[in-house]
């Protein structure tokens, strides 16, 4: 952990330049100069909740703005003078827990259709999972997973499985941080990496068209997986 306690700044100064050299989206893409935020509710409604909307360079802006704020409050508490060290305690979870429900809220208040639940709650369980002893012995294994990369997710016509879909879920991160809870294997990963997470079931965000456009933007998946591999 003092590893990644040193290269933190260093990551997030190369996400930060990542973006600024971003190449900006022609004025005559059919996003109409906007980038497409997807939403996804995989067993959280009964429908499965996904929807993608176009938002403007300026609503990406205010959403890069919170994730900063995110991946801050989590570096500044893995830093050696924080209360619990390299590990994250409930009191620090808490504040964290405030920026990614704004992040959601940001993302709640563009979609007029959003379901009626309570993703504050979905937030709360899923933190306080992380320091139940007995959470994630057995999948599905709690996980908040947030950065900004590419995901893919192939074979979109998966079945579900015991109320868990099977479909694969596949992210590219030029910066992320995860959270993975467990009994037997709880981590957390920081930096630039590959994940694949089978079997989720909870709130997925992201900023771009499922990968097919290459775009890296803003991600976040909050909720349970059978398996996460990282």
């Amino acid at each position: 952990m003092a590893k990644i306690k040193k290269i933190v700044p260093i990551l997030v100064f190369l996400l930060l330049l990542n973006i600024a050299l971003a190449q900006p989206i022609p004025a005559n893409s059919p996003k109409n100069s906007g980038q497409m935020l997807t939403i996804w509710l995989p067993k959280i409604t009964t429908e499965d909740y996904f929807v993608q909307i176009t938002v403007t360079e300026e609503q990406i802006q205010s959403y890069y703005d919170i994730l900063y704020t995110i991946i801050d409050s989590i570096n500044m508490s893995i830093l050696e003078d924080s209360p619990l060290g390299e590990e994250i305690s409930e009191e620090e979870w808490d504040t964290i827990k405030f920026t990614i429900n704004d992040f959601i809220t940001s993302v709640k208040s563009i979609d007029e259709n959003f379901p009626n639940i309570n993703t504050d709650q979905i937030v709360t369980d899923i933190i306080d999972a992380f320091f139940n002893p007995f959470s994630g012995f057995f999948p599905p294994r709690p996980i908040i997973s947030i950065g900004t990369g590419i995901t893919w997710i192939p074979l979109y016509k998966y079945e579900s499985f015991m109320g868990y879909m099977l479909r694969p879920m596949l992210t590219r991160y030029v910066f992320g941080i995860s959270r993975v809870g467990g009994l037997l294997s709880n981590y957390i990963k920081i930096g630039t990496y590959f994940k694949l997470i089978l079997g989720f079931k909870g709130l997925y965000i992201n900023f771009g068209d499922l990968g097919n456009d290459r775009i890296i933007g803003p991600t976040i998946y909050i909720g349970r997986a059978l398996y996460v591999r990282t």
